[in-house]
């Protein structure tokens, strides 16, 4: 018998794609360079992207509404820009990060 092969295209549900995997590495550099727990850092860009702005710790998130289903954010810490990147919507709509991207902060 043969085995059916999907007609779908694009990645399987539940899978993310390689920018998606880069992006969600980028976000738990950035939390891990400022010693912010991953998991937490991720719920404040969620709540940026609800409300706009959003804080984490010393970080400042602002949430810029932009085309084609993705958002730009901004991360600054005073005056200072720490990293400016979209991010789409299909990963903001995920309740949490995947746990091979949580790190918590280490304690110093």
């Amino acid at each position: 018998m043969r085995k059916k092969i999907s007609t779908k295209r694009g990645r399987l549900p539940g899978e993310y794609s390689r920018a998606d995997i880069r992006l969600l590495e980028y976000l738990t550099w950035i939390s891990t360079k400022h010693r912010i727990d991953s998991g937490k850092f991720f719920e404040k860009l969620v709540n940026a992207w609800k409300h706009q702005e959003s804080r984490c710790k010393d970080l400042k998130i602002k949430c810029r509404k932009g085309a084609n289903y993705n958002n730009v954010f901004l991360i600054t810490n005073g005056s200072k820009v720490i990293a400016q990147f979209p991010i789409p919507e299909h990963i903001l709509t995920k309740t949490n990060l995947p746990k091979e991207f949580i790190q918590e902060s280490p304690v110093y």
